[in-house]
């Protein structure tokens, strides 16, 4: 395994986004880039994400689950996790990435919504994440 800090300068549509560190591990080939933005608190990011879903990631995890977005990693530097806009993208990356599916919306009718929890909570247990609430 290696371990050595790379800079990239990354570009998210026409903005460029600035990266403090970026830390590249390569194991059995396989590799991972996780680039830090200046302003961004991953600890902070994972415990709205808890708040808002019981489901408890590390700053690590929250990284690689925003490791796609750099557009919403940077308006989370810029604005944070307290606007209600960033936060619905957050709660339904992890939902989709946990089932597939986004998080419903206040006043959907046609979810289940304590069923959807569920099957949220089951997929989040499943990788290894704790639930808030258990």
């Amino acid at each position: 395994m290696t371990n050595k800090p790379v800079f990239h300068t990354i570009l998210a549509g026409r903005q460029t986004i600035s990266v403090a560190d970026t830390d590249h591990t390569s194991t059995d080939d396989k590799e991972s880039v996780c680039h830090d933005v200046p302003g961004l608190d991953y600890e902070e990011v994972a415990a709205a994400l808890a708040g808002a879903t019981d489901v408890v990631l590390t700053a690590d995890e929250t990284r690689h689950l925003l490791k796609d977005h750099p557009q919403l990693i940077q308006q989370l530097a810029e604005w944070g996790v307290d606007d209600t806009e960033l936060l619905e993208q957050l709660v339904n990356i992890l939902a989709t990435d946990l089932i597939g599916e986004r998080w419903p919306t206040y006043g959907e009718t046609e979810i289940d919504y304590p069923a959807f929890i569920s099957r949220v909570h089951a997929a989040a247990k499943s990788k290894g994440y704790e639930i808030q609430a258990d």
